[in-house]
């Protein structure tokens, strides 16, 4: 939106130049107003050129029976279609090599191994942060 608000300020800025111009036509004023508004219009299509496009929307997970192979946040469903899938905290284990889902969570009392959790599993696409809402931990 602030590209939005800069680029409609240099607009009218060129209207007003160009304005000026024609008041100051013939003049060495008028004629540095030409250059300042020829500079002008660079900045705009510099702008306009290297505005930040939006980030593409994630693809969207497809529920899967195999396992998770990495550590992450997965939403886990049974299969039963009277219960709603879970985000289960998914841990990678080096010593056995393998992905389990850690204790703790809606009441899981023992880690327990992915393959042995069964389901279907898929992965938690986190969302990209807004501008707006600021940068290393500051409030915008």
């Amino acid at each position: 939106m602030e590209m939005l608000n800069e680029l409609h300020v240099l607009s009218a800025n060129e209207e007003a130049m160009e304005e000026a111009i024609q008041q100051f036509e013939g003049s060495s004023t008028g004629e540095a107003l030409k250059c300042v508004l020829h500079a002008q219009r660079q900045v705009r299509s510099y702008f306009v050129a290297h505005a930040k496009a939006p980030p593409p929307a994630p693809v969207p997970s497809k529920w899967n029976c195999e396992s998770p192979t990495e550590q992450g946040l997965y939403w886990h469903w049974t299969g039963d279609l009277d219960a709603k899938p879970l985000p289960l905290e998914v841990l990678y284990s080096g010593m056995t090599r393998t992905c389990f889902v850690a204790a703790g969570q809606y009441g899981i009392r023992l880690a327990t191994d992915c393959d042995k959790y069964g389901g279907y599993w898929q992965k938690v696409i986190v969302p990209a942060l807004d501008e707006g809402i600021g940068f290393h931990g500051s409030v915008a």
